[in-house]
This record gives structure tokens, sequence and C-alpha cells, in this order.
């Protein structure tokens, strides 16, 4: 009996290493971003489509930034570049804890935002690039 096995080898795309430059580095790498924070509602379950016609409300806070980014995703375990997100202009915010209450106040408001940025993968990822929240403060709170 012979058995015949045959693997297909998938590369990711080339990445041109000036475009890695400008490009955001995803977790583990802390970075921090600017921009405006805002509350959307987005329809949950079931049928992830209408508030209205009955699906869930889902609330997140989106950090809308000051100028689109372009962010180089990561493999965790392979530590090399899988793809490029180009032209990121709004990043949902994954807050832990207190940290609704403890932020709260800066809705609406210029911000900067330091934490780890990683690729959406679920539904419940409302923006392709997500940041894990170390911590928000008023850009007025940093001095020229």
């Amino acid at each position: 009996m012979i058995i015949a096995v045959s693997s297909i080898l998938i590369f990711p795309q080339p990445v041109n290493s000036d475009e890695i430059l400008e490009c955001l580095d995803s977790e583990p790498t802390v970075v921090k971003i600017s921009g405006k924070i805002y509350e959307k509602v987005f329809p949950g379950p079931p049928n992830y489509e209408s508030v209205e016609k009955g699906d869930r409300r889902e609330n997140y806070w989106i950090l809308k930034l000051d100028a689109p980014v372009c962010v180089a995703i990561t493999s965790q375990e392979e530590s090399w570049i899988k793809f490029i997100k180009k032209d990121i202009k709004e990043i949902m915010l994954v807050l832990r804890g207190d940290m609704h209450k403890k932020f709260g106040h800066l809705m609406q408001k210029r911000v900067f935002v330091t934490g780890t940025l990683w690729e959406a993968h679920t539904a419940h990822h409302r923006t392709p690039v997500l940041i894990t929240v170390e911590d928000i403060y008023p850009e007025e709170a940093v001095s020229p």
C-alpha cells in the first residue's frame, strides 16, 4: 500500500521594508497613539445586524485617530510580520476592570492612549485593529 502525502506551504506576501518602518508594531510592543474617544453602539447577538430589530446593544469605546496609521501584525509564535493593516482610522479600546469608570471623564476629548495593538478576530471586535489599554491621559497633560 502506497500513501502519498502532499503539502502546500503558504508564505506571507513580501512586505516592503520601508513600509514596515512607517508602521506601528503589534503586540507585545507597547505603543502610544492619539485621537478622540467616543462611544459607539453596535448590534450584537443574535444576528449582529440591527438593534432596532432586536439585536442586543453592544457599546464600545473607539479612538478616532488624529491621522491614519498602519500596523505591522506579527506572528507571536514566530516573530515575523504576517501582514500590514493599512489606513487604520479608528481603533477599538479594550478596557479592563474599572477603566470605564476611571477614564469616563475623557470621553469626547483628545487623548493619548498607551497599550498593545492586535488584530480583530471575532464578531465582537468592531475595528480591524484593537488596543488593550494600559493608560489614557488627556493631551493637555503633556507639556510641549
